[in-house]
């Protein structure tokens, strides 16, 4: 009889076990649907706003020019005595410029709130998209993105256009290219003819003969690719994020190959290209010491709001050989948080602030 009451006892306990299982599993997964996030935004009962970290980005241009030899290459010298010629496909990358500009992301360590509590007038602020305290009491006029000028599209000629049938014809490359020559040379003469007034049918006008002679060079320069190639140049752009949190010293930044391009820097292929960011410490202490008092944010959040006053760092990206920018800018992780005290608001309700929002400091204060 005991062991069949030990038996009855443990099997009740495991009923009861499973159950209490399912009962926190269920109050877990309440609590994980009802649970809110702390997100910047303004309500009725405060405002919650980040500061800005200063993000670094890279633009990178580069040109991309590309050798293709002419279908008649080898036939050049014999039949237009034309020795510097293109006969391989190659192609070679180059960086020609690199410039730097700074912009704001919110820094997710430094969220704050500031409360409306008791107040029964609140001042407007304005976030930007991603939650960076930009203005108070106004608007922040938004800066206007520089883009450069698209080039423009060049339509090419393809000298096949300008082949005779004969050419066309022809039972090998070398009688085409024999042939093709001597439509060249054919061409050459015409404008001889013309620009010395000896052509049979002149044209009546300057402007017409102009249209002549034009077209008489599109066709031999044409041709004549046909034997020395062409080179093509292709510029493109690309961007570089970097937001340092301390100074970083021949950090990878890419990597760039004269034969590939601007790669990543894990692609062994390429050369390094580095970024060093040196943090200058020209600040004076501020105020608001973390590290005399950790909790100092976090127990005055609520009286007051807080902004930036930037650091200054140095900035060099270069390679082994070349220094592409060496610069100063300005840098909000450098800086010290600093207090705007919540009486100043409540007291000037009609005063106006705006904030760099890429660095976090005050840009103007007026009434």
């Amino acid at each position: 009889m005991k062991v069949q009451h030990l038996t009855l006892l443990q099997n009740n306990m495991k009923r009861f076990l499973s159950i209490i299982s399912v009962a926190l599993i269920s109050i877990i997964a309440a609590a994980q649907t009802n649970s809110s996030i702390y997100t910047p935004g303004i309500s009725s009962e405060g405002l919650n706003y980040y500061l800005p970290k200063t993000k670094i980005t890279l633009t990178v241009t580069v040109s991309k020019t590309v050798n293709t030899p002419g279908e008649f290459s080898r036939y050049a010298e014999r039949y237009l005595r034309l020795n510097n010629v293109i006969e391989e496909e190659s192609q070679k990358w180059e960086i020609t410029d690199i410039t730097l500009k700074t912009s704001g992301v919110p820094d997710k360590d430094k969220l704050y709130t500031l409360s409306f509590a008791g107040q029964t007038q609140t001042p407007y602020f304005e976030l930007t998209e991603d939650g960076i305290l930009s203005a108070v009491n106004t608007h922040k006029s938004k800066e206007q993105e520089t883009t450069k000028e698209q080039a423009i599209i060049v339509q090419k000629t393809d000298p096949y256009d300008f082949l005779t049938e004969e050419i066309l014809m022809s039972g090998s490359t070398a009688k085409m290219a024999e042939l093709t020559a001597k439509e060249i040379y054919a061409t050459r003469e015409s404008r001889n003819y013309l620009t010395r007034g000896q052509a049979e049918n002149m044209p009546k006008d300057g402007e017409s003969l102009q249209l002549f002679l034009d077209e008489l060079e599109k066709q031999e320069k044409a041709l004549t690719q046909l034997f020395t190639g062409t080179t093509e140049t292709e510029e493109k752009i690309f961007t570089i994020d970097i937001t340092p949190s301390a100074s970083v010293s021949k950090q990878i930044a890419f990597r760039f190959s004269s034969k590939l391009g601007v790669l990543s820097t894990d692609n062994l292929a390429g050369e390094p290209v580095y970024i060093d960011v040196e943090d200058l410490k020209y600040l004076p202490k501020t105020i608001v010491d973390e590290k005399k008092d950790p909790k100092f944010l976090e127990k005055h959040s609520n009286s007051f709001l807080f902004y930036v006053t930037p650091g200054r760092a140095a900035i060099k990206v270069y390679d082994n050989r070349t220094t592409f920018l060496s610069t100063e800018k300005s840098i909000a992780q450098f800086g010290n948080i600093e207090i705007l005290t919540h009486t100043l608001i409540k007291k000037r309700p009609g005063i106006k602030i705006t904030f760099n929002t890429s660095t976090g400091n005050i840009e103007s204060i007026e009434d």
